[in-house]
């Protein structure tokens, strides 16, 4: 609801239009003051009526889906406006509540796209220019982008004539614990930090076998959004009993673009990596797009992977490609799924797990459920079926 407020000042211009006869300004004008002092459901039904009687005057439309917003009913403002637009000569006066609802159903990408609409067919409308720019900017800061963000943050800033948000860095502290397989476990500490465009992550996590310890992990990973794509480096080092594998060190860097064809938004990423490993290095590299559509992600990841071993006549290439799907549900719920098949060992998948190991599992299935708790805490679990193996996967974030 942070902007909100602003479309409230986008009605009273429309209430005294010249071609507004009597009856239609007393039904409208009574349904406006009422949402002013908060009657969001009486001033509904007046809206209603309004539009219903004539059905090509905008302000009834606009002030019906102000009035479903304020209350929250953001899939009945979905289907209002599917009506709507069949009967205005000008839709695009909609399309900023429109967009409210789509991105208060985690729809971003469409309500990018509206907004952007917007935008563009009301270029003589300050006011709606404002309410556009800044739902543009909390779109593209949903979609992980914030050089746009920040853009649209700038422009409405220009227009109201505010300062520009104050951006503060963020934090993210994670625990976590897995069992990837009989008499193995695993804990993990995570850190990240954001501030604008920068984020760091730090990544320990103690492996045990039998009860005992058998491998550590220390890993970074930096990231810099410019427009339009996001770089990354990263690097691990690992330490452990086996001293076939240990210890080890990787190195990688990625590259992403971040496009907005239509209503969709797609992230081709391209992953290169590294690895060394005390009797033979791993050369990799992944194609990873991922395209968030409504509120549904669809990801898919191809790798190849190239073991120089000593000696070069052992040397080797196996492919692995992972899929994975996830939705926003009802309650602040979101499910994903997944499967990966090929030969995966020795690889980096697309989350960064770095699989060290000699055994092949094979295909996989998994699926996962994630859950924000009071605005600065996120649960999520996860469990993987290969055809011999179980992993189960429990993590709490903190955010702040």
């Amino acid at each position: 609801m942070r902007y909100l407020w602003l479309i409230l000042l986008l009605i009273p211009g429309l209430l005294f239009s010249d071609d507004i006869i009597p009856l239609q300004f007393n039904l409208i004008t009574t349904a406006y003051n009422n949402m002013l002092t908060g009657n969001y459901e009486l001033a509904e039904k007046q809206y209603q009526q309004a539009a219903i009687l004539y059905p090509q005057e905008s302000s009834a439309w606009e002030g019906l889906l102000w009035s479903l917003n304020a209350q929250g009913k953001f899939r009945k403002t979905l289907k209002t406006f599917s009506d709507a637009k069949t009967k205005l000569p000008e839709p695009e006066k909609l399309y900023n509540y429109y967009a409210y609802a789509l991105s208060m159903q985690n729809r971003f990408p469409e309500a990018r796209f509206y907004y952007k609409q917007a935008l563009e067919n009301m270029p003589v409308n300050p006011l709606a220019n404002e309410v556009s720019c800044e739902g543009l900017a909390y779109a593209y800061l949903a979609l992980d982008n914030f050089p746009e963000a920040q853009t649209y943050f700038s422009r409405a800033a220009f227009i109201s004539h505010r300062p520009i948000p104050a951006f503060k860095p963020s934090f993210n502290s994670t625990v976590y614990y897995k069992v990837p397989g009989k008499n193995k476990t695993a804990y993990g500490l995570m850190q990240s930090a954001q501030y604008k465009s920068a984020k760091l992550k730090l990544n320990y996590e103690y492996f045990q076998l039998d009860n005992a310890y058998f491998r550590d992990l220390f890993r970074a990973d930096f990231t810099y959004q410019f427009t339009p794509l996001e770089a990354g480096i990263n690097g691990s080092y690992l330490s452990g009993k086996d001293e076939r594998v240990y210890p080890a060190w990787q190195i990688g860097a990625k590259l992403c673009p971040k496009l907005y064809p239509g209503k969709i938004a797609l992230n081709p990423e391209l992953f290169v990596s590294l690895s060394h490993y005390p009797r033979f290095n791993v050369q990799q590299i992944s194609f990873q797009p991922q395209v968030y559509w409504r509120d549904f992600s669809f990801a898919y990841a191809l790798h190849s992977v190239f073991m120089d071993n000593e000696p070069s006549s052992t040397d080797s290439v196996h492919f692995a490609q992972q899929l994975s799907l996830s939705k926003f549900l009802p309650g602040d719920f979101k499910l994903g799924l997944y499967c990966g098949f090929g030969n995966d060992t020795w690889m980096i998948d697309n989350s960064g797990v770095i699989i060290d190991t000699f055994n092949q599992n094979g295909s996989y299935y998994g699926i996962s459920l994630g859950k924000e708790l009071f605005k600065h805490f996120y649960l999520y679990s996860y469990y993987q079926k290969w055809d011999s193996e179980d992993l189960i996967y429990f993590s709490l974030a903190g955010i702040y």
